[in-house]
């Protein structure tokens, strides 16, 4: 048999929090009302709205598409008229994709424009059909696709066991999940479990848990009509009121008022 090149694909999940298209007369909001722990598309019908991004005016313009990381700081505002765009809340989880606090906009191609369009009719008939539901994951998918390669880290540079503890982690954050546990999970002692998971992920243990945490309550608060109680208790808070100091600490918002504040 002849002998064939073969080229090694990673697996990368993405999955559709919600879509849909916003026509708003008010895009005022400061960034704790904008900081999400998803990631976001918005490809904009008009040019009414302009992001504040570490200082720099980005405005929104029909023909470019808009990829916001995930707990990425903005505000916003907007000038005469009804800001029209069309929105997508989802998740990435490739073999390991680390990325946050960054803003991506780049013009629609002719494929992307295509699905852009589609979409849009889409949802504009029925926002929930399978053809809006479809079309949202193509148009996702084409513009992650666009985005730098260096993003997504292949899987042979991190360390199995330590991918599997995140995995273990981010499949149910609301477990008790002490250092030593987790130590002996990799198979190591603390201080060099600590080390290493902090120099993989960029964050230590026991604070990348707590983000998990509220990273879950945030997205509940947002697509979910749990009450606040119920949120604090399904992600691993003793009361609501821990839950509240411990929200308010990492979003600089309460969780009542970022639910209000809801915002595309």
């Amino acid at each position: 048999m002849p002998e064939h090149d073969t080229i090694k694909i990673g697996y990368t999940r993405l999955e559709i929090i919600v879509s849909g298209r916003a026509q708003v007369d008010f895009w005022d909001y400061p960034e704790e009302m904008l900081r999400m722990p998803f990631w976001r598309i918005y490809y904009p019908q008009s040019n009414n709205g302009i992001m504040v991004y570490q200082g720099r005016e980005i405005p929104l313009k029909p023909g470019n598409v808009y990829v916001i990381a995930p707990e990425t700081p903005f505000s916003s505002h907007k000038g005469d008229g009804v800001l029209d765009k069309l929105v997508i809340h989802f998740s990435l989880e490739e073999e390991y994709c680390n990325c946050r606090n960054r803003i991506f906009v780049f013009p629609a191609d002719p494929v992307l424009a295509g699905l852009g369009d589609h979409l849009g009719r889409a949802i504009d008939i029925n926002v929930r059909s399978i053809d809006s539901v479809m079309s949202s994951m193509a148009f996702c998918s084409a513009a992650v696709s666009r985005m730098p390669s260096e993003l997504f880290v292949p899987l042979e540079i991190i360390d199995p066991n330590l991918l599997e503890i995140r995995r273990m982690i981010q499949r149910a954050p609301c477990e008790e999940y002490t250092n030593s546990d987790l130590a002996k999970m990799a198979g190591v002692n603390v201080s060099v479990f600590v080390r290493r998971f902090t120099a993989a992920f960029g964050v230590a243990p026991q604070h990348f848990i707590i983000e998990e945490r509220i990273k879950t309550a945030a997205s509940l608060l947002l697509h979910s009509r749990l009450s606040i109680d119920e949120i604090a208790e399904r992600t691993g808070f003793c009361d609501r009121y821990y839950f509240t100091r411990v929200f308010r600490k990492f979003r600089y918002i309460s969780p009542a008022k970022f639910r209000r504040g809801q915002t595309w």
